[in-house]
């Protein structure tokens, strides 16, 4: 958990919120272990590629079948979570498509960001210390926050 100004924020690469893609969420666990990157070290070429093209294979097509919807239920019930935990702000990644939405909880606003595929148009999520946020599009030679005059009033809490 980080702070700007008095806001709590989670950043989440979010590729874990989607519980129902298991075939992705194995992949990861086995990726990451210290055990099976020393056990695959040991082995030869001529076994190791055949084996990550066959990976690969599959985790296309489960990558194909998540991608073509957006998993707002898991979203939203990960990010409940994270504001029972009184986070403010859960911003995650992973998804690439641009979403912004407020939640009512105990007297405030919370909000969970999905951040955009920046390659794509090059928009980013900022968080100012006053509690000013929103989605703005790189230009270079302009601020990277938007000026009091540029900052929609429904964008802050």
């Amino acid at each position: 958990m980080r702070a700007v100004g008095n806001k709590r924020l989670v950043l989440s690469h979010g590729d874990t919120v989607n519980r129902a893609d298991f075939t992705y969420r194995f992949w990861k666990g086995i990726s990451k272990s210290r055990l099976a990157n020393e056990a695959v070290a040991h082995l030869p070429p001529s076994i190791i590629l055949p084996m990550a093209e066959w990976i690969e294979r599959n985790l296309k097509r489960s990558n194909r079948r998540h991608r073509g919807t957006f998993p707002e239920r898991e979203c939203r019930e990960y990010a409940m979570r994270l504001f029972r935990e009184g986070v403010d702000f859960a911003i995650l990644g992973h998804f690439h498509q641009e979403r912004l939405s407020r939640f009512s909880r105990e007297g405030s606003t919370k909000i969970v960001a999905v951040l955009p595929s920046w390659k794509d148009r090059w928009r980013y999520f900022y968080l100012t210390a006053a509690g000013a946020y929103g989605f703005r599009a790189f230009k270079p030679g302009e601020p990277l926050l938007p000026t009091a005059e540029q900052q929609p009033q429904n964008m802050m809490i």
